[in-house]
């Protein structure tokens, strides 16, 4: 529930005493504090964030999340409890909210982000938003941004899964993330860490399970079984992610980029990874295994990219379309990643694996691929949340 002008009044006062000078404090400094505590009491505090709290049973105060939603004022915390939120519409639609130059919080309260599922729910954003913890599915972008209504948004996405989104009517976008910038690409900014993007379905659409226009960083992520492909994006920092098994491009890359130490494998589509860049120090892919692409190739590429200690293996049309690595960056082919167990997605090295640190391909290369060692010998380096989540869920 929101706490009262008067709590928050009572928060400031208590936060401790004002330390003492050389000058005395006078009756008119003294008055001066009465009033501004006064004016305080009769005005809404902007500093201090309130916390709704959504549950199953709206015993919190909240029985569904758009409900929360529609009174969060910026700053505020939305903690979500355990459990499946049916946001749909009283047709059975989902539900489309606008959010427009919002600032907020959402905080699953779950053990893990499949603990509290958010379904049918779409939120259109622009301001300041973070989401931890929480599962989004059976929606089409359930997170769609846009600077149109201010000039630069933020979105930080931890710990989540985004499910089986992409229903009809996803024409054009990602289907778990899309992200339109009107203005400066580089004043937005979306940063993705810790999560999965599992089984999206946009055969109506165009645009991978993530679109984005704005400054994109996703790290120790899972993109798998969607159908959809993985990522399109102008400007994007890509680092210690896992594309398994998906139909389309794993990645599609029309801007600044830099993509290392992650594992392309079983992807089907006309390349793992296409790249568009006029210039080498603006294409970069280090330290990557990207392997049997089905019906494609490993890498195509218009114009200039900058590829380093990298594994390509067994790909349909070959490991390269229309690109030429320089010689001696450490690029190696048709070599067998040695994989603990592809199969099942355990996708840490074993000890004979040639992406371990060391000498590869003329130069001296650190690990290779999303995952360290992970079986055969004790790890020395845990696979990921993500990883695990896959495979034991």
């Amino acid at each position: 529930m929101r706490r009262s002008t008067a709590n928050r009044v009572a928060e400031f006062s208590s936060l401790g005493t004002f330390r003492q000078t050389s000058c005395p404090v006078t009756s008119w400094y003294t008055s001066l504090i009465a009033v501004v505590v006064t004016a305080l009491a009769a005005t809404p505090c902007p500093c201090h964030s309130a916390i709704l709290t959504v549950t199953e049973d709206g015993s919190g105060g909240y029985a569904t999340l758009w409900e929360a939603l529609e009174v969060v004022e910026n700053g505020d915390e939305i903690w979500v409890g355990p459990g499946y939120l049916d946001e749909s519409t009283d047709d059975g639609q989902v539900r489309e909210l606008s959010l427009w130059g919002k600032s907020f919080t959402i905080r699953g309260q779950g053990s893990g982000p499949d603990a509290t599922t958010i379904a049918y729910l779409k939120m259109y954003l622009s301001g300041n938003v973070v989401i931890e913890n929480v599962t989004f599915t059976s929606s089409c972008s359930p997170l769609t941004l846009q600077d149109w209504e201010s000039p630069a948004f933020a979105l930080e996405v931890r710990n989540c899964i985004f499910r089986d989104n992409g229903l009809d009517g996803c024409s054009i976008g990602g289907a778990a993330i899309e992200t339109r910038v009107n203005g400066d690409v580089h004043a937005s900014s979306v940063v993705i860490e810790d999560s999965i993007f599992e089984g999206h379905d946009s055969s109506d659409a165009v645009g991978g399970t993530i679109y984005s226009d704005a400054d994109l960083r996703v790290t120790n992520s899972v993109f798998v079984r969607n159908s959809c492909g993985g990522i399109w994006g102008a400007t994007m920092e890509i680092d210690g992610c896992l594309f398994w098994d998906n139909v389309g491009n794993a990645i599609i890359a029309y801007g600044e980029h830099d993509i290392r130490n992650s594992t392309f494998w079983h992807n089907e589509a006309q390349s793992a990874i296409y790249t568009i860049s006029g210039h080498p120090d603006q294409s970069k892919i280090r330290n990557c295994i990207i392997g049997r692409t089905i019906g494609g190739y490993g890498l195509e590429c218009t114009g200039w990219v900058e590829v380093t200690c990298c594994l390509l293996s067994f790909n349909d049309l070959g490991n390269w379309g229309h690109c030429v690595p320089l010689p001696n960056s450490g690029v190696v082919y048709d070599v067998d990643p040695m994989f603990c167990d592809e199969d099942t997605g355990d996708f840490a090295l074993r000890p004979d694996s040639p992406c371990l640190p060391g000498f590869l391909g003329g130069r001296e290369c650190e690990l290779i691929g999303a995952y360290p060692l992970g079986c055969g010998v004790s790890p020395t380096v845990g696979t990921s949340w993500g990883l695990l989540k896959l495979q034991f869920r």
